[in-house]
């Protein structure tokens, strides 16, 4: 049985709109895809609207990789799940990968109704929820019922709902059980159909997935509803979410995690190869399915031309993951798994990416989402120089490098008492500073030197980049290494414990605070504050949309940092801005002249919670700026692999390595977090302008500094930065716990603050007049012409960022109706995007009446939707009530 042939695509007749000298004509689609064709009018050329594409099972791996592409693609999407209530964890987390995503109610086993309903003013359904449980006990019940039903359910609604074309995500399985071909060398097509029984979770997905489909076409030919199939292999490939429970996203767990090797090892691991599909590729795929006229009626087969079986894929990862039991071996079976896809490159236009690519970037993901725990490999460190020889001694490693040449640096870094010496290879060059006694062992150009850790500072020379690296090359974690780096390690001048104190004034709510409470704001200055909450387990995520345990309160002359470390993270401010953002990630505001906020709430009900907020003080001439506001997810975090495999260091702000922390401060600091295994040493070296530096430890225990001072938990060292010759930190952690510390270096203000509550200022005077605007109802400043305590007042989001200049405080937006607008930002308003790193591609963008222009600029032209009216040049308009499209250049 085969595919029923199409009729070719449905094309809704063009809408004729008015505009300024005569008529255009949006032309005639075919098959959903935009002609790109319209009538010249007077240099303007309409740009067809993209319509609303409705995703079923919208929460789903492949679902969310589709919806992805869609909205990157300039579509309204609207998806469906069986639940919309907002305590639910995967409602959460749509809302907060894909806030323009209307959710509506609608189930497999639920009535053809709620289909239908969410099919309202929708273009398009793809249709990708469909169960997959290799555990289930009823197959008929959980696997094959559920497929055939949905599927006829959206069918059914789409003929009622007049849907243009509905993309089916099937499967491979469909097309026939290759595992009972052994070698016979059979290439499997979109001809081919799957005759099994369902005997077990196995074969019943096969065959939920077999009727599923063969409904589908029987029903496309009843009702007239144009059908496109995709089937996918076995998907692979990134996810968006933490989410565990696909069968997909639990094969790369427990390929990392262990479980794995461990049934491989019980000769319980199969050894079935199988076809693999990139969920990148696949999301692709539908779109091309949904919008190619030569799609229409074509069932695609979209996978690898051979299959791999679980040790294959697992070799596959390669080097970078040698630090995780990855599995060796399987069942190995005498199967030949063969497959045709030329119709994925020659309909759909789609190249498949490589699999070792796809199994790489998964794995990637579910390290970085924390799906599995993060591992390292003990090994020797390398220093920029060659590594020729390795001495037998078991506490230190000796370099052996050529030297280049031998110089005295310039004055002012290190006098006489410094000697450098370039030392290098085809690495690079790199520049050794050496102490006066031991000048003598330089040795002449051309010669061979021993260099040893924690005797030596690099600075390595790159273009005209020039940063500090102390030369640490541990052999594993040995004290004998460490105590060799304390030679140039900052002294310590005290440890305090951590006080709890109570930030709201609410008895319930403690929170650890190392500075003030230990450490005072003239000795961490510019760092005023930092309070530790968690980790707790949360009571459950605020419903309602205008309440937050941290009530609203006003800030002055600060930046703030919230750093999530686990959990969700929610703020609403006076800016406008509403957002709940995951951990590791965090929320950072520069304050300036005056805003108001209320936070928190995001974690769903059983989950762990657990974070920091810190307070800086901002320098005079920037007291009165203007605030801005930002969000940073886990994807913008620069993580970084320590030394020696020592563990990893996350950077905050500030620079390391060649990158800066996506924190823009107004002051110059760094901040990392580091998470030290058991047993090693970290020896940093901290930026020369730095003059204070803070370290906390949140977990375990360390020693740090060059006396070995012992930091335990909830404890704060400070440290004398500022001798010139003593510029690394050294942390050695605790042999039983590890250690997981925050690094707070910064460079001093100096100046007079008054500070009192959530206020800071320059001065007495200044700080009793802002006190008073507060309670006279003028302080913050009004920013926004809604009430933006209220977030039903806030304006609908217009469209996506196409893209932006923050030097130019000028954004190009994608808008609801999928044009560009060249949008310039007054200086008194910020919109979310403005000097953020929220702002990149793809980020959603509200806009306000009188706080934007739009203008006539590179990125075309703009007029507004009933064509009486061009926008001219730097015109104001309200673009919260009126839609506006643009008109290209």
């Amino acid at each position: 049985m085969g595919a029923p042939k199409g009729k070719g695509g449905k094309g809704g007749k063009g809408k004729a709109i008015a505009s300024k000298g005569g008529s255009v004509s949006k032309g005639k689609g075919k098959g959903g895809k935009p002609s790109g064709k319209g009538k010249d009018n007077g240099g303007e050329k309409w740009i067809q609207v993209k319509p609303t594409v409705l995703v079923t099972g919208c929460a789903g791996y492949v679902a969310t990789s589709i919806i992805r592409k869609l909205v990157s693609d300039g579509y309204k999407v609207r998806g469906t799940m069986r639940s919309v209530d907002l305590s639910d964890t995967r409602v959460a987390m749509m809302k907060r990968i894909f806030p323009q995503v209307e959710l509506v109610e609608a189930d497999l086993l639920g009535a053809e109704d709620s289909f239908a309903k969410a099919m309202e003013g929708c273009k398009y359904v793809i249709h990708t929820a469909s169960p997959f449980k290799l555990d289930a006990k009823d197959v008929q019940a959980e696997l094959i019922a559920p497929a055939i039903k949905g599927t006829e359910a959206v069918m059914r609604a789409a003929a009622k709902a007049k849907i243009a074309r509905v993309v089916l995500t099937s499967s491979v399985a469909a097309v026939g059980n290759w595992t009972k071909e052994g070698k016979s060398g059979k290439v499997w097509t979109e001809e081919d159909w799957c005759e099994d029984e369902p005997d077990g979770p196995v074969t019943g997905y096969r065959v939920s997935k077999t009727l599923a489909e063969k409904k589908a076409w029987e029903l496309s030919k009843e009702l007239g509803v144009e059908l496109a199939v995709l089937n996918p292999g076995f998907v692979i490939g990134p996810m968006l979410s933490a989410r565990k429970d696909g069968e997909s996203v639990q094969f790369m767990v427990k390929m990392l995690d262990g479980t794995m090797k461990e049934k491989a090892a019980a000769g319980q691991l199969s050894g079935y190869p199988k076809p693999v599909t990139d969920v990148r590729d696949l999301a692709l795929a539908h779109v091309r399915a949904m919008e190619k006229e030569e799609a229409a009626g074509k069932r695609v087969l979209i996978c690898s031309e051979t299959g791999y079986t679980s040790a294959k894929m697992a070799s596959l990862l390669g080097d970078r993951f040698k630090a995780y039991p990855l599995p060796t071996e399987s069942q190995e079976q005498e199967i030949e798994a063969k497959f045709e896809n030329k119709r994925t490159k020659e309909i759909l236009g789609v190249s498949l990416r490589p699999v070792e690519v796809s199994l790489r970037d998964m794995a990637a993901a579910a390290l970085r989402l924390g799906m599995v725990e993060r591992k390292f490999i003990k090994k020797a460190a390398k220093g920029f120089g060659k590594v020729t020889d390795i001495m037998p001694d078991s506490r230190s490693v000796y370099l052996l490098v050529s030297v280049v040449s031998i110089g005295t640096p310039e004055e002012g870094r290190g006098g006489d008492t410094i000697t450098e010496v370039v030392v290098g290879d085809s690495s690079g060059l790199v520049t050794v500073r050496l102490n006066g006694e031991e000048v003598k062992a330089l040795g002449a150009v051309g010669d061979v030197v021993e260099i040893r850790n924690g005797a030596v500072k690099m600075t390595k020379l790159l273009r005209t980049i020039s940063e500090p690296y102390m030369f640490s090359a541990c052999m594993s974690t040995s004290a004998g290494a460490a105590k060799a780096a304390k030679d140039g390690a900052m002294p310590v001048i005290k440890v305090r414990a951590a006080q709890v104190t109570h930030p709201t004034g609410d008895p319930k709510f403690s929170v650890m605070q190392p500075f003030p409470a230990g450490i005072s704001e003239k000795d961490a200055d510019p760092f005023l504050m930092c309070d530790e909450f968690g980790p707790s387990v949360s009571s459950g995520v605020e419903t309602h949309p205008d309440k937050f345990p941290v009530a609203w309160h006003p800030h002055m002359g600060m930046d703030i940092m919230t750093y999530m470390r686990e959990g969700y993270g929610r703020h609403a401010d006076s800016l406008g801005n509403r957002e709940t953002f995951q951990g590791p990630g965090f929320q950072w505001i520069s304050v300036g002249s005056g805003i108001e906020h209320a936070e928190g709430g995001g974690t769903p009900k059983g989950e762990t919670q657990h974070g920091f907020q810190i307070w800086l003080n901002v320098p005079k001439k920037h007291k009165a700026d203007d605030p801005e506001y930002g969000t940073v997810d886990e994807k913008l975090l620069p993580v970084f692999e320590l030394e020696a495999g020592a563990g990893q260091a996350r950077l905050l702000a500030g620079p390391y390595h060649g990158q800066a922390g996506a924190f823009r401060t107004k002051q110059s600091v760094q901040m990392i977090d580091f998470e030290i295994l058991p047993g090693s040493a970290v020896c940093h070296s901290v930026p020369e302008e730095m003059n204070t530096v803070l370290v906390y430890c949140y977990k375990g225990q360390c020693r740090v500094g060059a006396e070995g001072k012992v930091l335990p938990a909830q404890h704060v060292a400070r440290l004398d930065a500022n001798r010139a010759a003593d510029r690394s930190l050294l942390l050695e952690a605790s042999a039983k716990d590890g250690a997981s510390c925050l690094l707070f270096a910064g460079k001093r203000i100096n100046e007079s603050i008054a500070w009192h509550g959530p206020f800071v200022a320059t001065d007495k005077k200044e700080l009793m007049l802002a006190f008073r605007a507060y309670q006279d109802g003028k302080f913050p400043p009004k920013r926004v012409p809604w009430d933006y305590r209220k977030a039903s007042a806030k304006p609908e989001c217009l469209g996506t960022v196409c893209c932006w200049s923050p030097l130019q405080k000028r954004v190009c937006i994608v808008m609801r109706s999928n044009h560009l607008a060249d949008i310039v930002l007054q200086p008194h308003y910020n919109l979310p995007i403005a000097f953020t790193p929220t702002g990149r591609y793809g980020s959603p963008v509200q806009c306000s009446a009188g706080f934007i222009r739009l203008i006539v600029g590179k990125w075309g032209k703009v007029a507004k939707h009933d064509g009486d009216t061009t926008v001219t040049p730097n015109q104001s308009r309200d673009i919260s009530s009126t839609e506006y499209e643009l008109v290209a250049a």
